[in-house]
């Protein structure tokens, strides 16, 4: 399921548990957020998803958000990764920001 309005990315449990470990996130309290350091984003693996036999790339700047107070004196970012507790793949705007279409209006097309 695709939706427009919300930022989150809800994957299978096992794929956001890797990639929290290898983001190193940090438990800030009782925060619901999950914080990492922004400079690790670029060393991040683009994420890369089948969706219906079409392999999809999401890659570290469209699976997390800066945030723009910081947290700890470094500068932060949000994992927009969340398991969504089954198999299940739910894409939020982080996954739209790397979607782009084409509309050919000779060809009467938008793909």
């Amino acid at each position: 399921m695709i939706e427009p309005e919300w930022m989150w990315l809800f994957l299978p449990g096992q794929i956001v548990d890797y990639m929290d470990i290898l983001m190193d996130i940090k438990d800030i309290g009782f925060n619901p957020f999950k914080f990492f350091d922004c400079n690790k984003r670029h060393t991040l693996p683009d994420l890369v998803l089948n969706l219906g036999g079409i392999e999809v790339s999401i890659s570290p700047w469209a699976y997390s958000a800066r945030d723009k107070d910081g947290v700890e004196g470094w500068a932060s970012c949000i994992s927009l990764l969340l398991d969504c507790n089954d198999d299940g793949i739910f894409l939020g705007a982080g996954f739209l920001r790397g979607v782009r279409m084409v509309v050919d209006l000779e060809k009467d097309t938008i793909g």
